[in-house]
């Protein structure tokens, strides 16, 4: 697939002649990624590196109405499949399975807080 120039705006899958406009305000995430599902479940996957205020965003051709898709995160070294927020319309129901556990989830938290120095107070 091709890609061709992108935009932050608007938010979400935006189809055009020649292909389709993805953009998802993901400020926190380092690496975020495009996944595009083939008919056979397969997947593949395009990294999101177009960047405004923290808005990302990825442009491809050849997309067409009905192309099934998602976002991959990388967080706490696990992959995380996410449904995109400003999609208007779903091929079937979402099932949410939590992440990890909360113990994980405050590690991961605590280890995020310590590589960003902080300001204020003493």
């Amino acid at each position: 697939m091709t890609q061709h120039q992108s935009s932050p705006y608007p938010l979400g899958a935006t189809l055009d002649e020649v292909g389709c406009n993805f953009a998802i305000h993901a400020p926190d995430c380092e690496a975020i990624y495009l996944a595009l599902y083939d008919d056979n479940n397969k997947q593949e996957l395009f990294p999101l590196f177009n960047n405004y205020a923290g808005i990302k965003h990825i442009h491809l051709s050849g997309i067409k109405a009905g192309q099934r898709y998602g976002f991959v995160i990388e967080s706490c070294e696990e992959r995380q499949y996410i449904a995109d927020p400003y999609a208007k319309a779903l091929d079937k129901a979402l099932h949410y399975i939590p992440p990890f556990s909360a113990e994980k989830a405050l590690s991961c938290r605590l280890a995020w807080s310590s590589m960003i120095p902080l300001t204020g107070n003493k």
